[in-house]
């Protein structure tokens, strides 16, 4: 659906979420905008429950259940205001919801990148993003386009966003910077994941399997500065729904997609996996907005497989579950691995995901699944051997972040 816009989701998203504003998105296609209709997709449903402005849950079908809210359009032809946004499911088929605005056909082209907000009058503001400046519209707080034939809009109408901080932070903050005022301190353990593990001992936070986050509800992420240069953030780990997959588990993923590989002797499966287009073993992800769901397909001579899939409402939930409010910690690194010293000198801190914007950062590749699965010994119990999963992690680039939250802001920890 997004992937038809004819500008950048992301960077767009990124542009009203520094300005504390939260959109969902549509795109008209050309078929569409002839017959006047569109589908409301999950994302547009769960931004108007949330925003208290209607549920499609429940509505009957037919004429005589819509419901129609004042909105205002930002488009090619101006600025429209008091326009109808029609919000019903059809008598025909199995009533799909539907949510299209009176004469948008005058206001966008197929392709357009639609953004949908909230105003203070609890109605809707749509702004064709693919023809209004956002900079000018946000930064001067009101706009004249002068080149359309009306439009003086002052954005003042707009439901703002605000974040709040935990009122453990400042206490975090003053441990980190005591910590960074140390210098470089040795690993308190060797290998990969020595970087967290000697600063939550620092912080005193103990080492445990738990999901929830580290330090009175805020999650401490810490990495090596060069991993960091071109590397990603893991946002969280979840595996699949195997109710609904296909393939049952590790052992069946690593048996169906998994190759061998000569230097551990053993097959294996380390991949990334995005939206955009299959990696080099032909495996791809896919957002189903209608089934609210994110699949794995691989291509095997140009036949689609189908092998596992998550509910994006699960993935949602650990999003939230994991960072509600979270404080990421770049250490410069020196020394062998195996006795190398960290300085903790920099730190970021993020607040309030935004659940509706993971399917689109999904769908655009901004982040990717990257499976850890490798092929263990036969044993007594498995004669035909078995496999270890490193977890299902699903990462992003740290540009990527002001996307996802609605706070993201860096914190002085060193001197």
């Amino acid at each position: 659906m997004l992937s038809q816009s004819n500008v950048d989701v992301v960077e767009t998203l990124k542009v009203f979420r520094s300005h504390g504003l939260d959109p969902t998105f549509l795109v008209p296609t050309a078929t569409g905008l002839d017959k006047s209709i569109m589908d409301a997709t999950h994302i547009v449903r769960e931004r108007l429950v949330a925003w208290g402005i209607h549920n499609f849950d429940g509505q009957l079908q037919g004429p005589d259940h819509k419901r129609v809210v004042r909105s205002m359009v930002l488009g090619r032809s101006g600025v429209r205001d008091s326009v109808d946004c029609s919000l019903y499911r059809p008598q025909t088929k199995s009533g799909d919801p539907r949510i299209w605005f009176s004469k948008l056909k005058q206001d966008s082209q197929a392709g357009d990148l639609l953004a949908l907000l909230k105003t203070t009058n609890d109605g809707l503001l749509v702004i064709n993003c693919s023809v209004v400046n956002l900079q000018d519209l946000f930064v001067k707080r009101e706009i004249r386009i002068d080149d359309l034939p009306s439009g003086l809009f002052d954005t003042s109408i707009l439901t703002v966003t605000e974040t709040v901080k935990s009122p453990h932070f400042n206490n975090l903050v003053g441990m980190l910077r005591d910590i960074s005022a140390k210098g470089y301190i040795q690993t308190m353990r060797a290998g990969d994941t020595g970087v967290g593990f000697t600063l939550e001992t620092l912080l005193g936070i103990q080492a445990n399997s738990n999901k929830a986050p580290d330090y009175f509800g805020i999650e401490v992420k810490s990495a090596r500065r060069h991993s960091r240069a071109t590397g990603q953030t893991q946002i969280f780990s979840q595996v699949p729904d195997w109710n609904l997959s296909r393939l049952k588990g590790s052992f069946e993923i690593l048996q169906a997609r998994g190759r061998f590989n000569e230097d551990r002797n053993r097959v294996q499966l380390y991949h990334e996996i995005g939206a955009v287009k299959p990696n080099s073993y032909g495996m791809k992800l896919e957002v189903d907005y209608n089934d609210d769901r994110l699949n794995q397909f691989t291509f095997v001579e140009e036949i689609k497989e189908f092998d596992v899939t998550w509910a994006l409402s699960k993935l949602k939930e650990r999003l939230l579950e994991k960072h509600g409010e979270t404080v990421r910690v770049i250490a410069d690194a020196r020394g062998p691995r195996a006795t190398e010293s960290f300085w903790y000198s920099e730190a970021h801190y993020t607040k309030g995901p935004d659940t509706s914007a993971l399917p689109i950062l999904l769908e655009t590749g901004c982040i990717t699944v990257h499976y850890l699965i490798k092929e263990t010994p036969p044993t007594a119990r498995r004669p035909n051997g078995g496999a270890k999963d490193q977890g299902y992690n699903f990462k992003m680039s740290d540009k990527y972040l002001d996307a996802l939250f609605h706070s993201v802001e860096p914190i002085q920890i060193a001197n």
